[in-house]
């Protein structure tokens, strides 16, 4: 009964547009999902209404914005763009989604052609090797990235309803890292020699793997709807979700000696991550309740997106 409707994610737009996916928090659609060979692709043809009788409909009755689905066409070419490597197409589409949903007013439909044809330029100048390398973020922004994990971990531990097997993982990242007290200068340095390793040998290895894992979440999850303001819930709620997975794929690869997990492990830290962080609305309600402090939200999951990201904020040039 239970696999009659989960891990199956459906939902009905606007009565007569319907979309079908797989949530990578059951171990069997993680396997399927991230160990599929190639890039994911996406199949459109005519069904009946009757198909979904006594199913289980995600936000029903809910509309999608006329924006939503350009939006997300365009993340996921940028995201399924094999010409680029994986963190820089994570940096550009993180990039285009905040830059996309800043657009109001208006013509928007006119200015999100446009800023869609600029990224797409963007994209063919980088694959032809006429743009910067990816930089790696300095010492400050490791300290500034490890303080805000230090504050989303921190709130996750407290929940008593945790799984064991996940607190495990975070206690044991936690720890490794020096995120239990005050930052030390030398879990500062090794981890921005870890993020090196992670970019360097863990995400090509693993890069099939990850992009599935990312073009799935944003299929399955990120809409722009008629009737809700804050568009960014969904994009932070995956970016917080690929953080989490990071930072315990970098502490695999560090407490092992620098040996990289296996495919079986890295598949389920994905799983248990989107398990107990991507299904708890209230605690991603609070993770950004703890981020903003106060100011504005969108600034404050901006800001954060683009930091796990390994993205350089623009006043550090």
């Amino acid at each position: 009964e239970t696999c009659r409707t989960y891990p199956r994610v459906i939902y009905v737009w606007n009565e007569n547009y319907a979309e079908r996916a797989l949530c990578v928090s059951c171990p069997a659609a993680a396997s399927l999902i991230l160990g599929h060979k190639g890039p994911l692709r996406f199949v459109s043809r005519p069904i009946a209404a009757a198909a979904f009788a006594g199913l289980r409909i995600t936000d029903e009755g809910k509309r999608l914005s006329e924006e939503c689905l350009p939006l997300r066409r365009e993340l996921l070419a940028i995201l399924q763009d094999q010409g680029l490597p994986l963190l820089r197409r994570l940096q550009m589409a993180d990039d285009f989604f905040w830059r996309a949903g800043a657009l109001s007013g208006r013509r928007v439909d006119r200015r999100f052609h446009v800023l869609a044809q600029e990224e797409e330029a963007a994209r063919q100048q980088l694959a032809e090797g006429t743009a910067e390398k990816m930089s790696v973020p300095s010492l400050a922004l490791a300290e500034q990235e490890l303080l805000r994990l230090q504050q989303i971990l921190s709130l996750r531990l407290e929940s008593r309803s945790l799984r064991p097997a996940f607190r495990e993982q975070l206690e044991q990242a936690v720890y490794f890292w020096g995120m239990t007290e005050s930052l030390k200068q030398e879990s500062i340095e090794r981890y921005r020699d870890a993020q090196r390793r992670y970019a360097a040998e863990l995400v090509p290895q693993y890069s099939q793997v990850l992009e599935n894992y990312v073009v799935n979440g944003v299929f399955k999850n990120v809409f722009v709807l008629e009737d809700e303001e804050a568009f960014y819930v969904q994009w932070f709620r995956l970016v917080l979700q690929l953080a989490v997975v990071r930072l315990l794929l970098m502490t695999a690869v560090e407490d092992a000696d620098g040996s990289l997990p296996s495919r079986a492990e890295v598949f389920a830290i994905i799983q248990r991550t989107t398990r107990v962080i991507g299904h708890d609305s209230l605690y991603l309600r609070q993770a950004a309740a703890v981020l903003s402090g106060g100011g504005r939200v969108a600034d404050a999951l901006r800001d954060f997106c683009r930091r796990m990201l390994l993205e350089r904020p623009e006043n550090q040039g």
